[in-house]
């Protein structure tokens, strides 16, 4: 309990680089179409994995009541959301069928990351008692068997699929797979937090060579299509680097929590709108993509960064109203 209590009160100041880091690099995956040489916007599978493993790491421990800490995550991914998708209903970008209906304003499944945190939100909350080392060594032996099953058995192989398709789809459901792993790691290093060791040299290692042999593995797939039903190495790849990046960031805490550079002020500030981010860029650079380079680049940036600003202000708003009313109903637990 004491080491418990010791969890809930500690800052980290290495998650806030890794946000940043995370959401310049997604963003960045997106601006193929801004690029004169597309293959530079690269990125975006080692950012998703690392927002999931922020999630599971910012997440532990929960101390309120399903409905109240479920109903407040909730309304605070559907408030910027919703707004973002009736301004892209508005400007013409969708249609209101009753599928699209039911995958705009239900599951919001057209921001894949939305959709999928919803559903792991309830998993995470309900399996709280994986706590021990011989826990996580059992969930991860079942999720890996459940992984390779659905990868031989159920994926076309001969094309790149294992990053590709909606979230309702065959593909999106061996994504979700894969990212709930993810989002448990960083559990797992949340929980296991003060055993980690000072190996910085040994981390930094890992980070290398999960980001080198991920660039290498897609090299190889570009130039050999027969290794493509090997793309699951690509997953393992950046695994190896998110855990490289988890490990290096504990290592080196103390000394971040030491330097009070402006550096990681920049950073914060930008950890706190990488929701906003990820849900205003694709109109920002669908905007900019009128312009040539490297005009076009500046405006998506200036446009995703004012345009994510407001849209924190009016959702932070919005949000607040809604829990004060969520704390005043029946299933009101105790406030984190």
């Amino acid at each position: 309990m004491e080491r418990e209590a010791k969890l809930e009160k500690s800052k980290f100041y290495f998650i806030d680089y890794v946000r940043a880091f995370a959401a310049i690099i997604i963003i960045n995956s997106h601006f193929d179409s801004l690029y004169p040489v597309p293959v530079l916007a690269t990125g975006g599978a080692i950012g998703n994995a690392l927002f999931f493993a922020v999630s599971g790491f910012c997440l532990w421990p929960i101390k309120n009541r399903f409905g109240s800490w479920y109903a407040e995550k909730i309304i605070r991914l559907y408030i910027p959301t919703l707004i973002m998708t009736l301004i892209s209903i508005v400007l013409g970008t969708y249609s209101l069928s009753l599928q699209e209906y039911i995958f705009i304003f239900i599951w919001p499944t057209l921001f894949w990351f939305i959709g999928a945190i919803i559903l792991f939100y309830p998993l995470y909350y309900f399996i709280q008692g994986v706590k021990k080392n011989w826990h996580f060594a059992l969930l991860f032996f079942i999720l890996f068997i459940v992984y390779f099953l659905y990868y031989f058995l159920l994926l076309d192989t001969s094309v790149w699929t294992i990053e590709s398709g909606k979230i309702y789809t065959v593909n999106g459901f061996f994504r979700l797979i894969y990212y709930f792993v993810v989002m448990m790691i960083g559990k797992y290093f949340r929980i296991n937090v003060n055993k980690t060791r000072r190996y910085p040299v040994l981390y930094i290692l890992y980070i290398f060579i999960g980001g080198g042999s991920l660039y290498f593995i897609k090299f190889l797939m570009n130039r050999d299509n027969r290794i493509m039903h090997f793309q699951c190495l690509n997953q393992f790849s950046v695994l190896l680097l998110v855990i490289g990046v988890f490990l290096l960031g504990l290592s080196i805490e103390s000394y971040l929590a030491e330097k009070s550079l402006f550096v990681y002020k920049i950073c914060k500030k930008i950890g706190t709108l990488t929701l906003y981010f990820y849900i205003v860029q694709f109109r920002c650079i669908g905007f900019s993509e009128r312009f040539c380079f490297p005009v076009n680049m500046v405006i998506a940036v200036a446009l995703i960064g004012i345009s994510a600003v407001l849209l924190q202000l009016i959702s932070e708003t919005l949000f607040n109203i809604a829990r004060i009313r969520i704390k005043n109903t029946d299933w009101k637990g105790r406030e984190q």
